[in-house]
């Protein structure tokens, strides 16, 4: 292993010195400056020593002209650094190693981002891996057709179980390929490309598109993902999707995020309200928002049933807020997405959320279906001083002439 001092500097990169923040600190510098790399891929690297050699082993050790990874410490406290060095001692390629104190995923991401020189940009967690050959496979064709974004499909690792299986939204891929091996999409032609998993990691990105609609990924907020992935949907003219499994994402360990029950899953809410109150999705027609809607509450929802019980009402009257006459844009766009929901918990839990049912949602959210849950929801719909359109109402007698709960998805 080479011994590297704690701040180790190639002579050809002293220049970007003068550019770094403060508290970024370049470990180790291996790219040929001279050529321009097509994609950079950004790995943000926390407490993750178990794993982030699977990581960084999904890419040739021998590197690709093609690519740069940029590698960004946020505060280790095991010894994942070590664990990144000696990978980094066998890896002929272009590599950037930085260490910063601990700011958070966001801020990593947003710490490569101002060193990233590739054309298209992608990113990995240091807990999960990439299929390096689809990532190429999507850069090539996002040259070939320039596109503004191609996205992969993802597998779920579980791992403490070893099962593996295809992501959440492999349903809606499904629908949208059509048996396709790629396909070139937007918003007008597949609306339903809105409702897919808000995963930054399932996609590589032209960089100048990602700096003019997205910018910089939210800090101190959780859940950051959603935001960026339906404004860049939005906001693409061409999309590509390539009928390859390109990441895959590792559940059920000690320490993430997204497994945890805390305080943090109350971020969704105020993510969801950020991104309704975009313009640009304020603007979208009734079936866009519908499929925005469908993957906002599918997220709150989720994320309910992950708070601890003690929490999980006050996490619903929080959620009920953002849908009520205070918010009475959102609350419109919520009404007209009911008439689309042709799922029947999508459709009960809109109906829910629209009509103020906390009780019913808390009491729905531990799993239970009985006839008392049923009459929480009846109550509150019966109490509401709402119009409620024919279909709704339609929808409303089927679910409570005993088809509650079936046909669930997602």
């Amino acid at each position: 292993m080479l011994n590297w001092p704690a701040y180790a500097v190639w002579p050809e990169v002293k220049y970007l010195l003068q550019e770094t923040v403060m508290s970024d600190m370049i470990v180790c510098d291996t790219r040929q400056l001279k050529v321009i790399p097509k994609l950079s891929i950004v790995v943000p690297v926390y407490n993750t020593s178990g794993f982030v050699e699977k990581t960084l082993s999904s890419f040739d050790k021998n590197g690709n002209n093609h690519i740069e990874i940029i590698i960004v410490n946020d505060g280790s406290t095991d010894n994942s650094v070590e664990v990144v060095q000696k990978w980094l001692d066998g890896y002929k390629g272009n590599a950037l190693f930085i260490s910063q104190e601990n700011r958070g995923l966001s801020e990593a991401r947003n710490t490569a981002l101002r060193y990233a020189r590739g054309q298209y940009i992608s990113f990995c967690d240091s807990d999960d891996w990439l299929n390096e050959k689809a990532v190429l496979d999507s850069l090539a064709f996002a040259e070939s057709a320039d596109l503004d974004i191609v996205l992969y499909r993802s597998y779920v690792y579980d791992n403490q179980t070893k099962d593996s299986y295809p992501f959440y939204d492999a349903a809606t891929w499904d629908h949208i390929l059509g048996g396709e091996l790629k396909k070139t999409v937007n918003i007008a032609s597949h609306p339903q490309i809105l409702s897919l998993e808000p995963n930054t990691n399932n996609r590589i990105l032209k960089k100048d598109f990602f700096d003019k609609y997205i910018t910089i990924f939210p800090v101190g907020i959780h859940f950051e993902d959603l935001t960026p992935h339906i404004v860049s949907l939005v906001n693409a003219t061409k999309i590509g999707m390539i009928d390859t499994v390109g990441y895959f994402y590792r559940v059920n360990r000690e320490g993430k995020i997204t497994d945890q029950k805390s305080e943090k899953r109350f971020d969704i809410i105020k993510t969801a309200k950020e991104l309704l109150q975009k313009p640009e999705v304020a603007a979208l027609n009734g079936y866009q928002q519908y499929c925005v809607m469908s993957l906002v509450f599918k997220m709150i929802f989720w994320c309910g049933r992950y708070t601890t019980l003690s929490d999980r009402r006050r996490y619903f009257l929080q959620g009920v807020e953002l849908f009520s006459a205070a918010n009475s844009q959102i609350r419109s766009r919520l009404k007209t997405s009911l008439s689309f929901a042709a799922r029947n918990r999508e459709f009960i839990l809109m109906l829910a959320f629209f009509n103020g049912a906390t009780d019913f949602l808390t009491e729905y959210s531990t799993g239970k279906q009985t006839l008392s849950t049923k009459i929480k929801l009846l109550k509150a719909i019966s109490t509401a001083n709402i119009d409620v359109n024919k279909l709704i109402f339609k929808k409303a007698l089927r679910f409570a002439k005993n088809k509650f709960g079936k046909r669930v998805v997602g």
